[in-house]
C-alpha cells in the first residue's frame, strides 16, 4: 500500500462519481413520479447501469418522498380536462 499521494486520484474520482450519483437522484426526483418510475426500472439493470448508479437508484425503490392523490388528480384535470371521483 503506498501513502496519501498514491490514493488521492482514486479517491477523488470516487468522490466526483458519488457527488454525480447523487445529484442524478435528485434531479430524477424533481422531474417527478414518471421519471422515477423509469429510474426505478434503470435501476434493475446491473447488468448495463454502474454499480454506483444502481445502488443509488435503488434507494427510489424504498426512499422516495409522497405524492398526494390530492395534487396527482389536479395535474390529471389539468392535463386531461376531466374530473376524478373517488369510489365509495
Amino acid at each position: 500500500m503506498g501513502g496519501p499521494g498514491s490514493w488521492g486520484l482514486d479517491f477523488c474520482v470516487c468522490v466526483c462519481v458519488r457527488v454525480c450519483v447523487c445529484v442524478c437522484t435528485q434531479i430524477v426526483e424533481s422531474l417527478g413520479p414518471a421519471y422515477i418510475k423509469i429510474a426505478q426500472a434503470v435501476a434493475t439493470r446491473v447488468d448495463v447501469m454502474p454499480d454506483a448508479y444502481v445502488q443509488e437508484l435503488t434507494r427510489l425503490q424504498d426512499n422516495v418522498a409522497t405524492f398526494s392523490t390530492i395534487e396527482a388528480r389536479k395535474v390529471r384535470h389539468t392535463h386531461t380536462h376531466t374530473h376524478t371521483h373517488t369510489q365509495p
